[in-house]
């Protein structure tokens, strides 16, 4: 009794690593079920909602007189694209967006809406600015990241007191809706699944303290075992029948 007190204050829990993956392999079909049940689900979300689309339109931060001179800018591109992710974001801009998208589409749209459908990131050490807009309506996801495209290089243009950005890719309207969301989805909700079926199994492995074999009896008792009585499941089972009908 006294070892098994010890053994119930001490603070560490020994896991028998070997031990749990045995437990996990011989559910090896329930792992892989929750694996497909979560990508089933997640992915079933995802396609039964509405379509979405996306274009993209891209400038170059640098001015088009720039000579071989002055590239030596370019060595501060990653610093200066920062900036201009910021001012790509600002309010004049999506202002300035809401109104062109407006008159010329028929969309009326607000700054959150905008913030919602649009993200603008640098690509890794260059100037380059790409614009994404992703909405349901193909036609207007082209019309705000072309839009947002062409202020913002004017904006940029008159801070900078520089000339007009480069355009490397004009926007274009989606034909095909976008495929990406459903496979990321996928591929989280099928870790999810078996993630959570993984712990269906763990969680009664770590929380049994009973003593059930001989290991377990020198593990807790830190005692050798003199003898084993094995069970017979015949005998069991007969006992069990007995008591059935005994009952009936």
């Amino acid at each position: 009794m006294e070892n098994i007190q010890n053994y119930e204050t001490e603070t560490e829990i020994e896991i028998d690593l070997l031990e749990l993956l045995s437990v996990l392999l011989h559910r090896w079909k329930m792992l892989l079920l929750g694996l497909i049940a979560g990508a089933v689900l997640a992915g079933g979300f995802v396609y039964i909602q509405a379509p979405v689309y996306e274009s993209q339109a891209q400038i170059f931060v640098l001015s088009e007189t720039t000579s071989i001179t002055s590239l030596a800018d370019v060595q501060i591109g990653s610093t200066l694209s920062t900036d201009f992710v910021e001012i790509a974001m600002s309010r004049p801009i999506y202002d300035t967006v809401i109104e062109i998208v407006e008159e010329e589409y028929g969309y009326t749209l607000t700054r959150e809406d905008i913030q919602d459908m649009v993200t603008v990131e640098a690509k890794t050490d260059t100037r380059i600015l790409l614009f994404t807009a992703t909405n349901e309506d193909p036609l207007l996801a082209y019309a705000v990241a072309d839009a947002m495209k062409d202020v913002t290089a004017e904006q940029i243009a008159a801070i900078m007191k520089s000339d007009l950005p480069t355009t490397v890719e004009d926007a274009e309207i989606a034909t095909e809706p976008n495929s990406k969301g459903l496979i990321k989805y996928a591929a989280v909700g099928a870790l999810i699944g078996l993630v959570i079926m993984a712990l269906i199994f763990i969680i009664p492995y770590l929380t049994n303290d009973r003593i059930n074999t001989k290991e377990d009896v020198e593990r807790y008792l830190e005692e050798g075992v003199l003898a084993v009585i094995p069970i017979d499941k015949n005998i069991a089972e007969h006992k069990k029948s007995r008591k059935r009908k005994s009952k009936d």
